[in-house]
């Protein structure tokens, strides 16, 4: 219950107390997983960075297979600046769930940011075969200045017919 006061604040803008209400409910019940996530990613928008880390690194910790966290805890840690840890997030994220299409498109970000070639992974041409090409089109055309991931994940990622 008092997790869903705390989404339900968050939704409100009320940040602050939902912060509290997720807190009431880890006090009643410290290893739930999805109070520290909601609880980090409150922090995120509140821009405490390191708190938002901490509790989605709880998060995980207490469930491991939790494919949001490990992708939010990427987010959470490129926005430190952490881009190696996100990466690692993000590759936890996919293999766990290897049609997490959000996973794909932070790592191809972060590989596009740091002027890096974004390297192809079984995982994803196995992925491109789950989700249709043009959702990675308009994911990366939503972005400015990302002209060159796009072009690189349907030139590399798409199989090809022949």
């Amino acid at each position: 219950a008092w997790n869903n006061l705390g989404n339900a604040l968050v939704h409100e803008g009320r940040l602050e107390d939902a912060l509290e209400a997720f807190d009431q409910s880890i006090a009643l019940k410290p290893d739930y997983a999805e109070a520290f996530f909601n609880k980090g990613n409150t922090f995120t928008k509140l821009g405490l960075r390191d708190a938002a880390i901490a509790a989605l690194q709880e998060s995980v910790r207490i469930k491991p297979n939790f494919t949001k966290a490990w992708n939010n805890l990427g987010n959470a840690l490129v926005n430190n600046g952490c881009f190696d840890e996100a990466l690692k997030a993000f590759d936890k994220a996919i293999a766990i769930s290897p049609d997490y299409a959000e996973a794909y498109n932070n790592t191809g970000l972060i590989h596009v940011t740091l002027g890096r070639a974004f390297p192809l992974s079984a995982g994803a041409v196995t992925y491109t075969s789950y989700v249709p090409s043009s959702l990675f089109v308009t994911s990366f055309l939503e972005a400015e200045g990302l002209t060159f991931a796009v072009i690189l994940i349907l030139t590399s990622c798409v199989p090809r017919t022949q």
